[in-house]
């Protein structure tokens, strides 16, 4: 219905035209005076009159290949797009901890506009060597991520010994590092460790307590940028940042909650040594 009355003008014209070629088909047309005087000029604008029509029904065609080509064209992309995003790798382990270290490391010095970072206090007397250096090149990459201006780094820590508790502190002369203190004494289940970079991607799979337990040649650690999976550790690291207690916020340094903590770590030092001096007086 909407094709003919869209299209009223030119069918009219075909009708008429039609009419005119089977009337002069009959020899109608013939008997009259002034269609023999003028009947060249009759045949130009009936000619006009085709070529007009068809002009307009080839312009038509044209508009609609175009469009059905640009729909066309958009289905393909958006296609091609859904294959790509679904052919991505969306995880990656990695092989052992000194590797971890060190891509965690490279990732922080790409970082464009955020790091979040959850330590539990994981790991910190059994690394090797090769993990230890790896370690220390993941702390480094900690003090020239502060130090740009463009990178806010958010952690939250449980300041399990006084090896995190300095190397927290070596990050208090940056503006752009916050901390914050979550006290997860009285946790038995094993807590996860992990970082955000970006809120594109999570590198996961430090276990607090774990290797106590497993042997660590078994663990898992894995680096996520499926978007969905990244939003749920985000969501995870806000409702404890929340809930962790400020130790810094930007150039604001808490004393009072640092001193209690210190005071908190170096007891658990003292303790400790005790504990080994007695064992040893066995």
């Amino acid at each position: 219905m909407n094709y003919f009355k869209d299209n009223w003008l030119n069918i009219t014209a075909l009708v008429l035209l039609f009419a005119w070629l089977t009337l002069d088909l009959f020899g109608i047309w013939k008997n009259i005076e002034w269609i023999k005087d003028n009947e060249l000029t009759i045949i130009i604008m009936v000619v006009t009159a085709c070529i007009t029509l068809l002009t307009q029904a080839i312009l038509k065609v044209k508009k609609t290949i175009e469009t059905n080509s640009t729909i066309l064209n958009q289905k393909i992309v958006d296609i091609t797009n859904a294959i790509e995003k679904h052919s991505q790798i969306n995880a990656y382990t990695f092989t052992n901890i000194a590797e971890v270290y060190k891509s965690i490391a490279k990732k922080i010095d790409g970082a464009k506009q955020c790091i979040e970072d959850i330590t539990w206090g994981s790991y910190t007397n059994y690394r090797t060597e090769e993990e230890q250096t790896a370690y220390e090149e993941y702390v480094a990459s900690m003090k020239v991520a502060c130090a740009k201006k463009n990178i806010s780094y958010k952690e939250v820590s449980s300041l399990s010994d006084m090896m995190y508790l300095k190397r927290s502190k070596e990050l208090f002369e940056f503006t752009n590092y916050s901390l914050r203190y979550y006290n997860i004494e009285n946790y038995i289940a094993p807590l996860n460790s992990y970082i955000i970079i970006d809120k594109k991607e999570v590198i996961l799979g430090f276990v607090r307590e774990r290797d106590r337990y497993i042997p660590k040649d078994s663990m898992i650690f894995l680096c996520v940028t499926e978007p969905n999976l990244v939003a749920y550790y985000i969501d995870y690291f806000n409702s404890i940042w929340e809930k962790g207690q400020k130790i810094k916020e930007a150039s604001v340094i808490y004393n009072d909650k640092l001193k209690e903590i210190e005071n908190k770590v170096g007891n658990k030092v003292s303790k400790k040594n005790k504990q080994k001096k007695s064992i040893s007086a066995k």
